[in-house]
């Protein structure tokens, strides 16, 4: 869980993509903050401060103060008709079918974000950021922040590493 710098207000969902604290999350849920706190599934918190942000993607590169497992990422793309978990972050996971796997989706300013994937169900079910799993368990997306009356819009996890990467 992405955090407010003090610790109170749960903001979003991230995920972890290497071993030295670096993150994924959404750059629309931190709302223009540059420093968070972020509590581990172990219970753990740690501050993290924003490195980048992509516009493109929605997403925002974190650097967290400790040691993060990272998540298994999937090895294939979710597809059209594919059953996926959406891990909220706050309460239990949620299970989704795949409904476009190479989407237009429009983020809350109007902004075209073009290539998401997208799930079935009302987006104000998960906190943005949460991660999306495969059947295996592994990390397939990254449920971006969209219009509140948009399907569940999910950066791929292919797009998401990328972004991490740069």
């Amino acid at each position: 869980i992405v955090a407010s710098a003090d610790g109170i207000e749960a903001l979003a969902g991230t995920i972890a993509v290497h071993d030295d604290g670096y993150l994924l999350t959404s750059a629309r849920a931190l709302d223009g903050q540059t420093e968070v706190v972020v509590q581990t599934h172990d219970g753990h918190t740690m501050t993290a401060r924003v490195l980048g942000h992509d516009h493109e993607t929605d997403l925002v590169v974190l650097k967290a103060d400790g040691h993060l497992d990272p998540a298994m990422v999937a090895a294939d793309p979710a597809r059209r008709g594919d059953v996926v978990a959406v891990v909220d972050p706050t309460g239990p996971a949620h299970r989704r079918t795949v409904t476009d796997d190479a989407g237009v989706s429009v983020a809350v300013d109007g902004d075209p974000l073009i290539g998401f994937v997208g799930l079935d169900g009302d987006r104000h079910q998960f906190p943005a950021g949460s991660p999306v799993l495969d059947a295996t368990g592994a990390v397939v997306g990254i449920v971006a922040a969209s219009e509140p009356a948009a399907e569940v819009s999910v950066v791929p996890i292919a797009v998401a590493n990328t972004v991490a990467e740069s």
